[in-house]
């Protein structure tokens, strides 16, 4: 998909107005910053804008996975702007965060579970599993 990007000028399609759309393809981990920070600065975009970034940031067949700060990042965004994604993309997400997670550190680990709960979104009993032995792995023994 491509993400619409308002200017005054240059080349693209013009509106009514005179404003210029311009089609930019984005990389997954440009997207990903983009929602992040908007949900920082406490901009709320539509929901159809949120979708058009998360299918930036996770393209359908995507062959590279983001890594863990990514998966991160993504999931307090999505919790910081409210928005429920659709169940596909819920379940592509968690499938990627499952495939990360023996390489994630303990914060990224964190904002995701605790980001998933803010959204109300219950992973299966084997993802919870999953995590909750890499968390315990990374607890220092005593």
């Amino acid at each position: 998909l491509d993400l619409l990007v308002t200017a005054t000028g240059g080349t693209g399609s013009t509106d009514q107005t005179g404003v210029v759309h311009q089609a930019v393809q984005l990389q997954p981990q440009q997207a990903v910053h983009l929602l992040w920070s908007m949900a920082r600065l406490g901009h709320r975009p539509p929901g159809d804008y949120v979708e058009v970034m998360l299918q930036q940031a996770f393209p359908p067949g995507g062959s590279t996975p983001l890594e863990p700060p990514l998966l991160s990042r993504t999931a307090v965004a999505l919790a910081q702007l409210g928005y429920q994604p659709s169940k596909p993309w819920l379940e592509a997400y968690l499938l990627q965060c499952r495939s990360q997670m023996c390489s994630m550190e303990p914060q990224s680990l964190a904002n995701i579970l605790r980001a998933l709960v803010t959204l109300k979104v219950y992973p299966s009993s084997s993802w919870l599993v999953s995590a909750l032995q890499h968390a315990t792995s990374l607890v220092p023994a005593f």
